[in-house]
C-alpha cells in the first residue's frame, strides 16, 4: 500500500474518491414532483440504494475519522451533499422551522439507516418502510 501512498490519508483520500465516483450518482435522479406521498417514495428509494451501496465504507471510516483530518472532514462534506438531496426533494423544508428540518435530516440520515439496517436488525423493506412511515408523519402537517 504504501508504494503508492505516503500516509494514511492520501489513502483515504484515494479510496474516497474512487467509491464517490462509483455512489454519487445514484443519488442524481431528477426529483419527483409528485405528492408527498409520492416525493418520499422516490427519496427514500433513492436514499436506500445509496445508503445500501455505501453502508460497509461508512462504518469503517467512522471508526478512523477520530483520528484522521481527511475523513472528518469528508464526512462534513457527505452530510451537507445530503442535505442538500433532501432539500431537492423537499424544497418547502427552507421555510420550515429549524427543528422540523433538523428532525427531518435526521430521520433520513446514514447513521438513522445504519441504526434499522444494522442495531434494529431490519431488512432493508422493512428499514425504507420505517423511514417512509417516519418521513410522512414529519412531514404531513406542514408540507402535506
Amino acid at each position: 500500500v504504501f508504494r503508492h501512498f505516503s500516509d494514511m490519508e492520501g489513502l483515504y483520500a484515494a479510496m474516497t474518491e474512487r467509491l464517490r465516483s462509483e455512489v454519487m450518482p445514484l443519488l442524481q435522479v431528477e426529483a419527483s414532483t409528485g405528492s408527498l406521498g409520492e416525493r418520499v417514495e422516490d427519496f427514500v428509494e433513492a436514499r436506500a440504494t445509496f445508503f445500501e451501496r455505501l453502508l460497509p465504507y461508512a462504518r469503517s471510516s467512522n471508526l478512523l475519522r477520530w483520528r484522521s483530518d481527511f475523513l472528518e472532514a469528508d464526512h462534513v462534506h457527505g452530510t451537507r451533499e445530503l442535505r442538500n438531496h433532501l432539500l431537492l426533494y423537499f424544497p418547502e423544508l427552507r421555510k420550515v422551522s429549524p427543528d422540523l428540518l433538523e428532525a427531518v435530516d435526521w430521520v433520513s440520515s446514514l447513521e438513522a439507516w445504519d441504526r434499522l439496517r444494522g442495531d434494529q436488525g431490519l431488512g432493508r423493506a422493512r428499514a425504507a418502510s420505517v423511514q417512509r412511515v417516519a418521513l410522512e408523519a414529519l412531514l404531513r402537517d406542514e408540507i402535506g
